[in-house]
């Protein structure tokens, strides 16, 4: 949300700059002169990077290279889905009951797990059930609702069925079937 927000206040800052001037001759001259637009730098992609372990699956997604990474892991005892988030985009103060997950628009109650207070990252898990992989088959982002929805954190946009993969990893994980 952060880099979103800055990229919306450079491109604002870029659109109130004047226009470069003609070049004096060509003006003196009368000519039609042709000015370029300034290039706009291409946000970077997101990274997703797949692993799977003994008994889990997960899907790491950095949006920037200095950001904490956004997290996703299925694990087979539960089973259980979990979410990472970078604890600095929600604020400690925030980080109170309830929390959920919500993947293409449907919500799923979650439990913070504990974690050291100084930790740079925090996680919420759910249940995952038919309906849960069902959602995440179809998501192009993933969301930590934290505090009834006050605050949140979302993954970077899915630009090529990452999340379709992962479901996929956790329903041959675990066994279980997305819901029709």
């Amino acid at each position: 949300m952060r880099a979103f927000l800055i990229g919306m206040a450079f491109a604002a800052l870029v659109a109130c700059q004047p226009a470069p001037a003609a070049a004096p001759e060509a003006e003196a001259a009368g000519a039609d002169v042709e000015v370029e637009a300034p290039v706009e730098a291409e946000p970077l992609a997101a990274a997703f990077v797949h692993a799977s372990a003994t008994g889990s699956a997960s899907l790491a997604i950095q949006e920037q290279p200095e950001a904490e990474t956004f997290g996703l892991e299925c694990k087979a005892v539960g089973p259980s889905l979990t979410l990472t988030g970078a604890t600095s985009q929600v604020a400690l103060g925030n980080m109170v009951f309830p929390y959920s997950i919500v993947l293409s628009g449907a919500s799923f109650e979650a439990e913070l797990v504990p974690a050291e207070e100084t930790a740079l990252t925090f996680a919420v898990t759910t249940p995952l059930t038919p309906e849960v992989l069902s959602a995440l088959s179809v998501a192009t982002t993933a969301r930590i609702f934290v505090n009834d929805g006050y605050a949140f954190v979302e993954s970077g946009i899915d630009p090529a069925a990452e999340f379709e993969r992962f479901a996929a990893a956790c329903a041959d994980l675990t066994g279980i079937k997305p819901a029709p």
